[in-house]
């Protein structure tokens, strides 16, 4: 092992071990090539023995190996991280590397994903039929792109972005900026994604070990035939900040008085719910 950091242990691994052998290297690059501000998870196994008082483990070779994340303090105005000497070898205890989409160090958003998992290899109440994933396949709009799963089964839909960027400067609001999309997609669609979504704008995996050859995992359903900017982004999409935070369950839609004042209105679930929302049919 020798005495790189995690940033440039990341940047070899990745461009000698997993970029040849990646079923779809085009995305995968898309973090390869600016992983440094890229919002980033590395998952490792929990093999050996945990490390007293962290979530670490180690074993009699002298490794020591974790989950790491990057950057830290995410959902401030200020993020940072220290680059630190990697103290494991990735092909011992690396098992996935996942992305949000967001460029912490510019602070733009340069693309946001939804995860549609499948029932099969879930929990119960995990995942959606096989039927349901192909239904969202289909009606993905031409501005998102439709890859494969971890193992080939679930559906990922990305939005990538082209400059000028979304302007975001938190974790928090990249997942805001991602849920103002869903009504987007929905009306481009006639189909309402956020009945089947699973994970919108967080980590999804872009690089798993479970992924092979021959369950596809990662290769690309369909692309985009054109890619969005931040004249794009939904005027509203901050109105989606307190239900990402947790604060609320519904977004709450503004508008004016007859004097011109800015109000606060009903949630857009109740201001909608006469609207039929119609899923589309073979």
């Amino acid at each position: 092992m020798n005495n790189a950091t995690i940033w440039e242990a990341c940047e070899l691994y990745g461009k000698n071990v997993i970029l040849p052998n990646h079923n779809n290297p085009t995305l995968f690059k898309r973090w390869l090539d600016r992983l440094r501000s890229m919002e980033t998870q590395l998952l490792c196994d929990t093999k050996g023995e945990r490390v007293e008082g962290k979530n670490k483990f180690t074993d009699d070779t002298g490794q020591v190996w974790g989950p790491i994340r990057w950057p830290w303090k995410a959902n401030t105005p200020s993020p940072e991280y220290f680059d630190a000497p990697r103290k494991f070898l990735f092909d011992d205890h690396l098992l996935a590397i996942g992305s949000t989409g967001w460029d912490w160090k510019n602070k733009e958003a340069r693309w946001i994903g939804y995860d549609f998992d499948s029932l099969v290899g879930h929990a119960p109440g995990r995942g959606i039929k096989d039927e349901d994933l192909e239904t969202v396949a289909r009606a993905a709009p031409d501005f998102v792109d439709v890859i494969r799963s971890t193992r080939g089964s679930g559906k990922h839909l990305y939005i990538f972005f082209d400059a000028p960027y979304p302007r975001v400067e938190t974790h928090t609001e990249h997942a805001a900026l991602a849920r103002s999309f869903l009504p987007v997609m929905s009306a481009a669609a006639g189909f309402d994604f956020s009945t089947k979504m699973d994970v919108c704008g967080s980590i999804l995996w872009l690089w798993h070990r479970d992924a092979t050859p021959e369950n596809r995992g990662f290769t690309s359903l369909k692309e985009a035939a054109q890619h969005v900017t931040a004249d794009d982004v939904p005027p509203n999409w901050r109105d989606h900040l307190d239900v990402v935070s947790g604060g609320r369950g519904k977004v709450r839609v503004r508008g004016w008085d007859p004097d011109g004042n800015l109000t606060e209105g009903k949630d857009i679930e109740e201001a909608t719910q006469a609207s039929s929302v119609i899923p589309l049919d073979e």
